[in-house]
């Protein structure tokens, strides 16, 4: 059984009629969302990241250093959507992160990087 504090019962309502609600403020707004609301928009943030993943191992792979410039000059070009530019972030710190392994790496470790990049879902790499 959980415990909560006082603050957390007074946040949270359930009930066999309504649905469990979070209550409180999100981005400053006095928005309440269901359970199931947090939880669709938790795989929609993880569906975001794994593409970004593959796009970043993709653009490494690929392309080299030649890669992860350009997604950095993504970023320079200031995406206009806000998704836009969260993802291209997200791309361009991957990128850099694949990049420093893949560069630190023997040419042994450097096929298993590329066994492990071609096994994930969605992966474009063949080997």
């Amino acid at each position: 059984m959980t415990r909560f504090t006082k603050s957390a019962r007074h946040h949270c309502t359930a009930g066999p009629i309504r649905p469990i609600v979070a209550r409180g403020t999100i981005r400053g707004g006095g928005v309440s969302q269901t359970f199931l609301e947090r939880c669709r928009i938790a795989v929609e943030r993880l569906r975001q990241y794994r593409s970004a993943v593959v796009t970043a191992e993709a653009m490494i792979w690929h392309h080299g250093y030649k890669g992860l410039d350009a997604a950095l000059k993504a970023i320079e070009a200031e995406p206009e959507d806000f998704r836009e530019r969260v993802r291209a972030d997200l791309v361009a710190r991957l990128a850099a992160d694949r990049y420093q392994r893949f560069k630190q790496a023997d040419v042994f470790e450097r096929a298993l990087l590329l066994e492990r990049w071609s096994q994930r879902r969605g992966q474009m790499i063949r080997a």
